[in-house]
């Protein structure tokens, strides 16, 4: 098992790695939440302002509307009674009376057309200046013009009626037709204008959509990209680190690491292998002890053996050697019975011997005494 640290390309911690995933994850989500509640707000907003501006064309289309029909109707109802006087100058009178029901009536939708225009929300400057010639040439078509023509008719003169027309009601059509005119360009081109607006936030609303979808594909990027550079890699060499310590290789290079969730998970695998590497030299060291006591015991046990050897070739002798000296032992042991004898019979003639001598000396004492004796 290799346990030689190899420290090459050892880099410090980033400051991405010090984040924690938990909030980071929280900001990412919420930034893309931000961004499309940013999207929909804006959405929402130039929808509202579309829909204004939509309003706003609907409501300047009614104006114009308005304003044209009092127009259209007034020139029908120079027609209708024009057909009224032709139907009373030949005796129809019912198709008379109807065309000249008929007329008035279109007066009075002429008249609500053209309260139309005048009760409008938007009043620019330029429309408001026409406004009192406009009203005034309104009511001459009507007073000066249809009303003398009515009458002519409801007379029975058909001549009255087309001179009336002929000679002033088509001039004053004339004269409330260029001032009309000029109010309905006024109001279509506040129309172009409410148009033009519309399409301007439309396309503000699709843009700024359109930004807010690719920042979001942006921060998407991005997060996949820090998420592979913090969680992903890191994790990938954590798993290398893991397959190469259960190959038997703790010599991979500690990792840098951050306070995050990750290098937490780093840092502890790194004290996991520092703490094998530990165990493996003690072991080592142990399995290095063990095998010079067990080299020691072989030499001592071969030792021994031989000594063992020794000793039994020395018993052996002993043995041998105990049998001479127990042949030994029995013949000295008869040799001293045989001495104790010889000793006895020498204690014995010693005894003998003493007698005869104090017997000697007792006879030279006396012999010794009788001499004195004869001197």
């Amino acid at each position: 098992m290799n346990t030689a640290r190899d420290n090459n390309g050892q880099k410090s911690a980033g400051i991405w790695q010090n984040l924690r995933l938990v909030p980071l994850f929280s900001l990412i989500f919420g930034g893309i939440l931000l961004l499309f509640a940013l999207c929909i707000g804006v959405a929402s907003y130039f929808l509202i302002s579309g829909n204004h501006s939509l309003d706003d064309a609907t409501d300047e289309i009614q104006v114009r509307m308005g304003l044209s029909n009092s127009s259209n109707h007034l020139r029908t109802a120079r027609l209708t009674i024009i057909q009224a006087g032709a139907a009373a100058r030949i005796g129809e009178m019912d198709e008379f009376r109807a065309n000249i029901a008929a007329a008035e009536k279109r007066i009075q939708q002429a008249k609500a057309g053209f309260a139309i225009y005048q009760a409008r929300e938007v009043k620019t400057p330029a429309d408001m200046e026409l406004d009192a010639t406009l009203q005034a040439r309104f009511n001459d078509y009507i007073t000066k013009g249809l009303i003398p023509m009515i009458e002519s008719g409801k007379q029975g003169s058909f001549e009255g009626i087309i001179a009336q027309e002929t000679d002033v009601t088509r001039k004053l059509d004339d004269d409330y037709n260029a001032v009309l005119l000029k109010a309905i360009k006024i109001r279509t081109d506040r129309a172009n204008a409410i148009t033009a607006q519309a399409d301007q936030q439309s396309r503000i609303g699709f843009i700024s959509m359109a930004v807010a979808f690719s920042a979001a594909l942006v921060l998407v990027l991005l997060t996949f990209v820090f998420l592979r550079r913090v969680v992903i890699s890191p994790l990938r060499q954590s798993v290398l680190r893991i397959e190469r310590i259960a190959q038997g290789d703790l010599t991979s290079a500690p990792l840098p690491h951050g306070r995050s969730e990750i290098g937490t998970l780093i840092h502890n695998l790194q004290l996991m292998q520092q703490a094998l590497v530990t165990t493996v030299g003690t072991v080592r060291e142990g399995a290095v002890a063990i095998y010079q006591g067990s080299s020691e015991i072989s030499a001592g046990n071969t030792d021994l053996s031989s000594r063992t050897e020794q000793q039994a070739a020395a018993l052996e002798q002993t043995a041998a050697s105990m049998e001479q000296l127990t042949a030994t032992v029995k013949q000295n042991a008869e040799n001293a019975h045989h001495a104790s004898q010889l000793a006895a019979d020498a204690s014995g003639k010693a005894r003998s011997g003493g007698e005869l001598v104090s017997s000697v000396v007792k006879t030279m004492t006396n012999i010794s005494g009788s001499s004195k004796k004869n001197r």
